[in-house]
């Protein structure tokens, strides 16, 4: 099993509209096959996050809309391997950026997010 892949999803609120620009990695201690992928974004304070619609790691890009301008948030990112969903109880890794605010929509950082393995129906990130 290959230990490290890098892989870019680009996240397109729509044609032309602002987009996060997101890069994953996969840490080493992460040896079992991702497949799905469930991206959620928490606004802080707030612990109602947004979840967006699970995707299989091959269908390629997805859309995500960036939150508000001038908000903290956080992007959390679940994966799990073969299945019809990818919840806490049963993801085997997940990503998580630090709290962060986006001052300038025509400005969007690349975000970097790596995967590590997590215990299935553990809370928060790694």
């Amino acid at each position: 099993m290959r230990q490290h892949f890098v892989f870019s999803l680009l996240l397109f609120a729509a044609c032309g509209e602002p987009a996060l620009d997101i890069e994953l990695r996969k840490d080493p201690s992460v040896t079992e096959t991702l497949v799905l992928l469930q991206p959620q974004i928490h606004k802080v304070p707030s612990s109602t996050p947004t979840i967006y619609p699970t995707v299989r790691i091959a269908d390629g890009p997805f859309t995500l809309p960036p939150p508000e301008t001038n908000h903290a948030f956080m992007i959390r990112i679940e994966a799990c391997g073969e299945g019809e969903d990818c919840g806490v109880h049963n993801r085997i890794a997940s990503a998580c950026s630090t709290v962060m605010t986006i001052q300038d929509e025509d400005a969007l950082p690349r975000i970097f997010l790596t995967f590590f393995p997590v215990e299935p129906g553990r809370q928060g990130c790694p």
